[in-house]
């Protein structure tokens, strides 16, 4: 068995990289193989929303000038993902959502049915925009009075 973390942080080691690595010691303790994949600063692009990976059907994106390719093939040969991304205002960075729009767009394509890849409960970490205020009431609470910006942002 085989585990992949990624992490999509700018910095190489940092948080991030260190609480995956923490939950790797773990698996390994059980004889489980991990890989770590760091993106730590490397450009990556968002879709583009083409659709020419439900044209071509290859397991790979058309944008071939960053390193989402690579991740795909072996984010498909792994028997568990880990993702792990900073949380920028209560959301993942921008890498760690065009990673997700990127790789979980591609297998979409490949399955037998012609309709989009739809799931009947949201993934992990999401909640419904009427529960996405109150969560993020409840998340601004203490914050420093340095940042009213964000508190207004966020809905308080």
């Amino acid at each position: 068995m085989k585990v992949l973390g990624i992490s999509t942080s700018p910095r190489k080691d940092g948080n991030t990289a260190t609480l995956i690595k923490t939950i790797f010691g773990e698996l390994e303790k059980h004889g489980i193989e991990t890989e770590l994949l760091q993106v730590a600063g490397q450009p990556v692009r968002g879709c583009r929303a083409c659709y020419a990976c439900f044209k071509n059907r290859d397991h790979k994106c058309v944008i071939k000038d960053d390193f989402i390719n690579d991740y795909i093939a072996k984010m498909e040969a792994a028997d568990g993902i880990i993702l792990g991304s900073p949380t920028y205002f209560a959301d993942v960075n921008a890498e760690m959502k065009a990673l997700i729009d990127r790789v979980g767009f591609v297998p979409c394509t490949t399955s037998s049915t012609t309709t989009r890849c739809s799931s009947s409960a949201p993934p992990t970490g999401t909640w419904s925009t009427a529960a996405k205020s109150a969560k993020s009431r409840k998340m601004t609470r203490g914050w420093p009075t340095c940042a009213p910006s964000a508190k207004t942002w966020l809905g308080s």
